[in-house]
């Protein structure tokens, strides 16, 4: 797998990290958009992707975001 791309600095690892034992295609059905995009496009993804995919992984936005700590 190519290296996932982002402006954010450990955004990946975090993203990842939310999304252990999820399945990727189920969680961007939820979403409203493909696999693909989820999994290719999260860090630019529009803030009500990227919400939904915080509410639907439980994350903080500011923790993925790298604003604050380490939450999970």
């Amino acid at each position: 797998m190519a290296k996932q791309k982002t402006l954010i600095e450990g955004f990946w690892d975090r993203a990842n990290k939310a999304m252990e034992g999820k399945c990727k295609k189920d969680l961007a059905k939820q979403i409203g958009c493909d696999r693909k995009t989820l999994y290719g496009n999260c860090g630019t993804l529009s803030p009500v992707y990227l919400a939904r995919f915080c509410v639907l992984t439980g994350t903080d936005a500011n923790w993925l975001l790298g604003i604050k700590g380490e939450q999970i």
